[in-house]
């Protein structure tokens, strides 16, 4: 019962977090006035608030029950994107729009990120390590096929209204539907058991001694430097990705929807096949070649214009979604494997704070290149490039790099830990 209530709350989740981020926020973002730049680091914005994940794991060390902390804060938080796309409800200047969907989206992210550690632990201590890999692959068929018809609803809603010349309506119905799936996601939360958790946790520590017991432990450190360059890999681009397909190849809504449907169809049945593959090998294998397909996607964006722009960005997006098919439940069991049981949740939140905010680094350098080359006429063959294509190739090579690291680094150790639950 408990496994089935975490099924339908993680594909309420994960359909709520698509809604709120990538094209959709981009789009809106663009409506209310925001530029391109600003528009891209508000869309990464919540890689940075991950500093928000430590605060919340020692938290959690004083806790001796997780589930009434993470009921309300996911509740809170994404009640906060409820009312983000209902904004256009209230008559109001750009600017003020701007700043309340910069609170709004920040501190949601911040809620997010302080309950997730706790979250986290919860819900694995649900899936011992022998089923993990099926189960996890279930879980990711269910939440991906309904974010795809999900998907697909909302683009036809949006370009409906945008025809029509009422946008605005659209993103209404947009914050509608997340609130139905936020009172869908706490009531399944509600239904699940909280069984007794494996950790042993740590009272009354200081954040800077949490901070100095994770960088100083030498077999958890290269899970530090993986999220590090995979972070930084994928915000270099992915936050212009969005904008540059609505704003500067005019792709419509339905189009992005109808290829986020079929590719998101693909993806849940890839998620299953990688999670019975990942019983047979390794998640960090997983992990690996789910990098390597996602860095030769973003290369073959670098390629991306508005004369194959109809027929690249399908073909591509579905090549590309077997990698994002893994990347999420790899990348989550191997930093799980690797934390020891001894404060576990303070690993896992400083593991997504470091790489957080280290990695929204890459967010920066990408509005510098953009700042940079915006206004340089760059041709190759008579072919003009802009700055989003430099950053999609730029982003694929430095996930190649990340690639190479696991496999030096990350696969040959044995040692995830083996007091994980059988």
């Amino acid at each position: 019962s408990s496994r089935k209530a975490f099924i339908a709350e993680g594909a309420a989740a994960l359909t709520i977090t698509s809604l709120i981020s990538g094209s959709y926020l981009a789009g809106f973002l663009d409506h209310i006035g925001v530029s391109e730049t600003l528009n891209g680091i508000l869309v990464a914005l919540p890689t940075f608030v991950t500093i928000s994940n430590p605060l919340g794991a020692i938290f959690s060390q004083r806790l001796t029950k997780q589930k009434p902390f993470v009921c309300g804060g996911a509740l809170l938080h994404r009640i906060m994107f409820t009312v983000l796309f209902l904004l256009p409800l209230i008559k109001c200047s750009s600017s003020t729009y701007i700043i309340i969907a910069f609170c709004l989206i920040f501190f949601g992210k911040f809620i997010a990120g302080f309950i997730s550690p706790s979250a986290n632990n919860w819900i694995m201590s649900l899936a011992p390590r022998s089923i993990r890999g099926s189960f996890f692959g279930v879980k990711e068929l269910v939440s991906l096929i309904m974010f795809s018809v999900t998907s697909l609803f909302v683009g036809f809603i949006l370009d409906y209204y945008k025809a029509r010349g009422a946008i605005s309506n659209g993103f209404v119905v947009l914050g509608l539907i997340i609130g139905f799936l936020t009172l869908l996601n706490f009531f399944s939360l509600s239904r699940i058991m909280e069984p007794e958790t494996a950790e042993e946790r740590i009272s009354g520590i200081k954040v800077t001694e949490a901070l100095k017991m994770v960088i100083a432990n030498k077999s958890f450190r290269p899970i530090l430097i993986v999220g590090i360059l995979y972070n930084f890999g994928i915000q270099i681009f992915t936050p212009y990705f969005g904008i540059y397909l609505v704003g500067d190849l005019k792709v419509s809504y339905t189009l992005i929807s109808v290829v986020t449907f079929v590719v998101g169809i693909a993806r849940a049945f890839a998620a299953r096949q990688w999670g019975k593959f990942s019983d047979k090998t390794s998640w960090a294998y997983i992990f690996r070649f789910a990098v390597i397909i996602l860095a030769v996607s973003h290369i073959i964006y670098s390629l991306l214009v508005e004369s194959n722009v109809a027929w690249l960005y399908p073909l591509n997006s579905f090549f590309g979604t077997v990698g994002w098919a893994a990347i999420g439940i790899a990348l989550f069991n191997v930093r799980y494997d690797f934390a020891p049981i001894k404060g576990r949740a303070i690993y896992l939140g400083f593991s997504d704070a470091f790489t957080g905010v280290l990695g929204f680094f890459g967010v920066f350098i990408g509005s510098l290149i953009m700042e940079l080359t915006q206004n340089i006429n760059m041709q190759i063959s008579g072919f003009d490039i802009r700055p989003q294509q430099l950053l999609a190739l730029l982003s694929g090579t430095m996930l190649l790099g990340c690639a190479l690291y696991i496999k030096k680094q990350i696969e040959p150790v044995k040692g995830a830990d083996n007091n994980s639950p059988q």
